[in-house]
């Protein structure tokens, strides 16, 4: 612009130098000014959902549901310790004790998970998913719905285990009756408790996506 300027004095009066430098200098300020509204926009205003906070909410109830199928698991085979103990040890407050640790361990991560969550609520009022976001979350939602189908049968499997594996076992043991009892009763706990884990861990996690989907307020062409 200087060279110009330059090129030109010679050509042209003081008034009409002005003249150009002011129609420049509106012009410069013009395109900072829109420049400058258009970043505000996307990045105060917003005109979807930031990415990040998308990402921290998937990450953070993904942690939640995992430790809530971890406590429900804990809490349903914390009867073994007890049964274990009283049967082979004969020390049932070791095996009480046990337990409460177990039920303690489980509460304490379902109160960890909630301290994950408490601030995420509030992204699902006024979701607006960018065209690049809603696929990214469409896509895993298709992955967790393309994986249901084995999860729910393996959980399948191992409830009917639980019911079939006792009798089996204690048929096969049945000269060791402490270790058949001891044997029998961990079996159906522990195939009970992994098939109640399978199908929380799915279906708690499939409705992460599902949720953002269905609160998106930005229609996607």
């Amino acid at each position: 612009m200087e060279k110009e300027l330059q090129e030109n004095t010679s050509k042209v009066d003081s008034q009409k130098l002005s003249e150009i430098l002011e129609e420049k200098d509106k012009e410069e300020q013009a395109n900072n000014k829109k420049t400058a509204i258009s970043k505000t926009l996307m990045e105060i205003y917003g005109l979807h959902t930031p990415t990040s906070a998308i990402i921290d909410y998937i990450s953070n109830r993904k942690a939640y549901n995992t430790r809530l199928a971890i406590a429900v698991f804990l809490f349903i085979t914390s009867v073994l310790p007890s049964i274990i103990m009283s049967d082979i040890f004969y020390i049932d407050s070791i095996g009480v004790l046990l337990m409460v640790l177990m039920v303690f361990a489980g509460v304490i991560l379902i109160i960890k998970g909630n301290n994950l969550i408490k601030n995420d609520r509030n992204i699902l009022i006024n979701l607006e998913l960018s065209e690049a976001d809603y696929d990214l979350v469409n896509d895993e939602y298709n992955k967790w719905k393309a994986n249901q189908t084995n999860r729910i049968i393996l959980a399948v499997v191992l409830f009917i285990l639980g019911i079939f594996v006792p009798i089996i076992i204690d048929e096969i043991f049945w000269l060791y009756y402490p270790l058949s009892e001891i044997l029998a009763s961990s079996s159906l706990f522990l195939t009970v408790g992994s098939g109640v884990f399978l199908i929380l861990y799915q279906t708690l996690n499939l409705n992460v996506f599902k949720r953002l989907l269905k609160a998106n307020q930005r229609k996607i062409y």
